[in-house]
């Protein structure tokens, strides 16, 4: 309920949504929502990407933006949205049920510790990527990322090349590798500056291209940069080509920040485990058997939802359970995201989040840890 004397006008482009707070005919405060599709495990779901927070600096510090955030909140769990993700400012959006769920990694290669390999490029060309190109770099992006937790699922509707390279202002640049009949075999996407080469995303069709990709690398490192710059990869420690550069010696940094940065939450708890359901089903009979029988009664403050599993075959109900998981949404959004473990969660010295069936909790984590790749940064 808004407060008296105050509406909220929301103003649709394409899959943003524009929510405007007015105190009469004044705007104070305003955010957009943009539709995305995002990856838990392999399921696709409905994500509220919140960006362009802003309010006029004489209207800051009188709680219009809380009034707003919350109202938006209601308003995705209205229209239908899963979970909402945002990347945040420290110490502000956990007021909202937001906590951190995507980290951020990066390997530091010293230039000098490329040694020089003999690279074979016989019938191979290297080239920017164009747009005739979009359809093919989107198919190979999709298939390598499918099961990648925290991954948007990319569409030629709403891709327009790559507008941002490591950083959320940063210009990115890109070349593909294609054999001599045409076919793609690769991208690469990259920022630079005269000090540092940044890699923000590497899809190739096999692993034997990465030896043609280093030397690639190596040479836009000696001709853009003004010294042999280190160069960094940003992507998730269980990508292949993150294996590979660890041959050549480098430091990898992980951050998972106290509070900001990437943050998700739920935003309709049945909605989303109705999604998450063949997924879930999959891990419980791999994991516990075909012929597995329990459940289990996730309680939130969103309200609660049942899994129940027999002979392996998952459903899932509103019906009350002795067998409960009681947790908050914004831990749950963790688990689900892989960015937590449940034995992690159980051990919070406050002893709120309690689970009866750990079987059935510790498989609502998917298998990678997550990553949202920088070039969809928002």
């Amino acid at each position: 309920m808004l407060p008296e004397n105050m509406s909220v006008k929301t103003v649709t482009e394409g899959r943003n949504f524009h929510r405007y707070l007015y105190l009469g005919d004044e705007e104070i405060s305003a955010l957009a929502v943009t539709d995305f599709t995002v990856r838990l495990g392999a399921t696709h779901v409905r994500t509220g990407g919140i960006g362009y927070v802003r309010t006029p600096e004489h209207h800051q510090k009188k709680g219009y933006m809380k009034i707003l955030m919350n109202d938006t909140i209601e308003w995705m769990a209205a229209e239908g949205f899963d979970i909402s993700t945002l990347l945040g400012i420290p110490h502000f959006y956990h007021k909202f049920g937001f906590a951190v769920s995507l980290p951020q990694i990066k390997y530091t290669l010293d230039y000098e510790f490329i040694h020089p390999v003999t690279v074979n490029r016989e019938g191979l060309t290297v080239r920017p990527v164009e747009v005739e190109d979009f359809e093919n770099v989107l198919a190979l992006y999709n298939k390598n990322n499918a099961d990648q937790t925290g991954s948007f699922v990319r569409t030629r509707e709403f891709f327009w090349g790559f507008a941002r390279g490591s950083v959320l202002y940063s210009q990115a640049d890109h070349f593909l590798i294609e054999n001599a009949q045409k076919e793609l075999l690769a991208y690469v996407v990259y920022d630079r500056n005269e000090s540092e080469l940044n890699i923000c995303e590497i899809e190739t069709v096999d692993n034997t291209l990465f030896y043609v990709i280093m030397d690639e690398l190596k040479r836009l490192d000696e001709i853009q940069t003004r010294d042999k710059a280190d160069i960094h990869f940003f992507m998730p420690d269980h990508h292949p080509f993150a294996r590979f550069i660890r041959r050549y010696g480098c430091t990898v940094a992980t951050e998972y920040p106290q509070n900001g940065m990437g943050m998700t939450r739920i935003c309709n708890l049945k909605l989303l485990m109705e999604k998450l359901a063949p997924e879930l089903q999959k891990r419980i009979r791999l994991n516990l058997g075909s012929t597995y029988c329990g459940e289990l009664q996730i309680v939130t403050n969103l309200g609660s939802v049942t899994l129940i599993v027999e002979n392996g075959s998952l459903m899932i109900s509103d019906r009350e359970s002795a067998q409960k998981f009681i947790v908050p949404q914004q831990n749950l959004s963790q688990l689900l995201h892989g960015y937590r473990e449940l034995e992690d969660l159980l051990i919070d010295p406050d002893g709120s989040i309690t689970c009866a069936n750990r079987q059935i909790a510790a498989l609502l984590a998917p298998e990678k840890e997550p990553y949202l790749w920088s070039t969809d940064l928002f």
